[in-house]
């Protein structure tokens, strides 16, 4: 089964993988991207101008990205940095990215990376100082701000996840825009309250339903979860 049938980014799955569907089975990285590509393509088909501040990363991102290269140390830039060449990724509201560790599927969605930006970082900050000082905060986090979120079915946090991530965007605007920013701060964040496994082999399924209510309503699912 492939799908779209035709056009560029096609996901595609055999009669092995269908297998894993049965119960009790893991979902593997074919059925995820075959479900997130038919998710992206019908948030594209109806909500196209919603679709162009969303960026989809593959199930293989994540896996080359934190796989570093013999004698260096952290993150492994160089495997992907090809892999946005065609897209400004620093333009997108949200990247999806699916990822797996230790057989388990959990989702990380980077929010506002345009906020890194010195431009948008510069504009943030005055805002900010035209604000009453006042006025008493009202959430912890602001979902208007540069921040990741992961979301795990067994409501495990990733620390590690989040700090990869933000030297990945650091080494991207320095490799796409030239730009030299300092790295963030402390900006990830474990979802809560959101539905939760009570077995060892849902994960997949969970990673795909988060992703599947995050794109019906992105910024007030985000609202809602910070």
């Amino acid at each position: 089964i492939i799908y779209p049938a035709i056009g560029k980014d096609r996901a595609r799955v055999d009669m092995g993988d269908i297998e894993k569907l049965d119960d009790g089975e893991f979902l593997n990285d074919n059925l995820i991207a075959f479900y997130l590509r038919w998710l992206q393509d019908q948030l594209e088909r109806q909500h196209p101008e919603l679709a162009k501040r969303i960026y989809f990363q593959n199930t293989f991102f994540y896996q080359k990205l934190s796989k570093p290269e013999k004698g260096i140390k952290g993150i492994n830039y160089e495997a992907i940095k090809k892999w946005t060449s065609k897209v400004d990724l620093l333009s997108k509201d949200y990247i999806i990215i699916p990822i797996n560790e230790h057989s388990h599927w959990y989702v990380a969605i980077i929010c506002n990376a345009p906020k890194l930006l010195p431009d948008a970082t510069a504009k943030e900050t005055q805002t900010k100082k035209t604000k009453r000082k006042s006025m008493p905060p009202q959430r912890k986090y602001n979902p208007k701000e540069f921040r990741i979120i992961t979301l795990d079915s067994l409501g495990s946090s990733h620390t590690t996840t989040c700090s990869n991530l933000k030297d990945y965007l650091v080494l991207e605007i320095k490799d796409k825009k030239n730009i030299d920013i300092e790295r963030p701060g402390s900006i990830g964040t474990t979802a809560k309250g959101i539905p939760t496994q009570n077995n060892y082999y849902d994960c997949g399924l969970f990673l795909l339903s988060y992703v599947e209510m995050f794109l019906k309503s992105p910024d007030e699912f985000v609202s809602g979860i910070l």
